[in-house]
């Protein structure tokens, strides 16, 4: 006899969600940061040609660039960290609801190690636009010109623009896969009433309970708690469902040996008639569990539909002979078929179970140490007032708990919760971020070839056309983004596709819809830009020119 209970961690998994969305985003605001300061840096050409014009090193070049950037980096942690608290706590309520946190969110280690991000990230950030400042033309620089060396900028910017879209749309299509994951698994039929189905256990207080005394208690508050209003049936069973499982191995006496089944050997639970009532599980064929199925009556079983299909195939398994335990054994009646239930996880294998009457049972499994109460999700807080009640007075000193199966099973639907939850909220935050780059990028791009459109509505260009114009341009550049993330997603798809399910790693449909919304956010950022090209006077910016 094996006993074990049905468990599922996901902590690891999670962790390395989180690790790895952080990640990204901070890919995504690297790029962003380095765009801007490369657009500041060039605004600043003529500033950078004057220090280098009087003898300023290369090296303190560097350092004013880089110095700039760490202390905005430095500035930002800061406010990251303030977020940060506040945030931490959020997520706990959020997505641990059920959790009793006793350590601050934050502590100095996370602050070094944040500090140490932001200074790694202000000195990168730094690094591209020294870069470019760097190797300037002193003449032209010092003269003004706002085109030299235009087409190395616009490279340099556009590449980020690229890298930003592509870890936008990666971080978009993780969003998209756990959630579809997520709605399939909360779409499982676990075969049980879970929503108002309500385990109840005790445990002993001062004085240890003997079992004969668990069963009369337990005995007498399931006549007591089947007759509360709102209570579809009470039943008792030897161990919770989905919550604990007993294993005995069974022989047919036509057959040498049974199929090897993946899910290991059959599992059972002792169960009192009223437990198919009190879960919900409907009978397919043959009859539920009676007041006659006693001690000394005829041994009777009832199996799943996936036990009855793997045994027997399309044979009629009502009124087999099953042998349980050992082939010497005498021989046990199939009554009955019930559907399909899960028997310790939302997510499993072919799993053989079955049920015997707990008058049946052998003496290990006779004691009911759970009783199992159906009523209905509304009515749940009510009746779990009122089984406390009854099992205290009826167990006195004992330490009665109960718990709605489905809150239990909280726990195993996490990952896919979390998943969602993470993919979406930092998807959602590396498209804010991603269409700020694509604002900011274009914006800077109009003023930079304001000589060029004015050019081309002083040859006649319309207005609609220059601003088609413009938004082409922006967008050409997040499309080619948007096929290397694509690319990227693809690839990383199997890294993920172990925490997925009922979901491919390379969804088309995700992968689709995910390009389209970034492509749609680049057209609404680039609008204004746009808009700001079309009212350009030619007239005017060729006189500055």
């Amino acid at each position: 006899m094996m006993r074990g209970p049905g468990k599922m961690q996901s902590e690891p998994a999670i962790a390395l969600q989180l690790a790895g969305v952080t990640l990204i985003v901070l890919l995504i605001a690297v790029a962003n940061v380095a765009n801007l300061l490369l657009a500041r840096a060039m605004d600043r050409r003529r500033e950078i040609a004057v220090r280098v014009a009087l003898g300023v090193s290369r090296a303190r070049l560097a350092a004013l660039l880089i110095t700039e950037s760490a202390v905005l980096a430095m500035i930002a942690g800061t406010v990251a960290l303030l977020i940060a608290t506040w945030g931490a706590s959020l997520m706990r309520h959020l997505l641990f609801p059920e959790l009793r946190w006793t350590a601050a969110p934050l502590d100095w280690r996370l602050g070094v190690f944040t500090f140490g991000v932001a200074i790694c990230t202000g000195v990168i950030t730094g690094i591209l636009p020294f870069v470019r400042a760097g190797n300037l033309d002193l003449l032209s620089a010092m003269r003004g010109g706002a085109r030299d060396g235009g087409a190395h900028r616009s490279r340099a910017r556009s590449g980020l623009l690229m890298a930003q879209a592509a870890l936008t749309v990666v971080l978009l299509a993780g969003a998209g896969l756990f959630v579809r994951s997520r709605r399939a698994v909360n779409s499982l039929d676990l075969g049980y009433d879970v929503a108002g189905m309500i385990n109840v256990g005790i445990t002993s207080g001062q004085r240890l309970i003997p079992a004969n005394e668990i069963t009369a208690g337990f005995i007498a508050a399931r006549e007591r708690i089947a007759q509360i209003p709102g209570v579809r049936a009470a039943a008792l069973a030897n161990l919770p469902p989905m919550g604990g499982f007993g294993a005995e191995r069974f022989y047919l006496p036509d057959r040498d040996s049974m199929p090897r089944n993946e899910g290991g050997p059959p599992t059972y639970m002792a169960v009192t008639p009223e437990y198919f009532a009190a879960t919900g599980v409907p009978m397919i064929a043959g009859r539920a569990f009676s007041s006659g199925d006693r001690d000394g009556a005829p041994l009777v079983m009832i199996v799943t539909e996936p036990t009855a299909r793997f045994i027997w195939g399309r044979r009629d398994p009502i009124g087999a002979c099953v042998h349980i335990g050992s082939r010497t054994a005498p021989c046990t009646t199939v009554i009955g078929v019930s559907r399909d239930v899960r028997r310790d996880k939302v997510i499993e294998g072919t799993i053989l179970q079955y049920f015997v009457p707990m008058a049946q049972a052998p003496e290990y499994a006779r004691v009911p140490y759970t009783l199992v109460v159906g009523t209905t999700p509304e009515n749940t807080t009510r009746i779990r007032a009122e089984i406390m009640s009854i099992v205290r007075q009826v167990l006195p000193g004992s330490r009665p708990a109960t718990a709605v199966v489905a809150d239990n099973l909280e726990r195993q639907y996490r990952p896919w919760r979390i998943g969602a939850s993470l993919f979406t909220a930092f998807g959602l935050l590396a498209l804010i971020v991603a269409s700020i780059g694509v604002y900011s990028s274009i914006a800077y791009s109009v003023v930079q070839r304001s000589h060029e459109l004015g050019v081309r509505m002083a040859l006649g260009a319309q207005r609609s056309e220059i601003g088609t114009l413009v938004i082409r341009s922006g967008v050409k550049t997040v499309g080619v983004g948007v096929v290397f993330g694509v690319a990227i997603a693809l690839g990383l798809g199997r890294l993920i596709e172990s925490l997925l399910y009922g979901t491919d790693s390379r969804d088309p449909v995700v992968l689709a819809l995910v390009s389209a919304v970034l492509l749609a956010v680049a057209v609404i950022a680039a609008a204004l830009p746009a808009w700001r090209a079309t009212r350009l006077n030619p007239v005017r910016v060729l006189r500055a020119e």
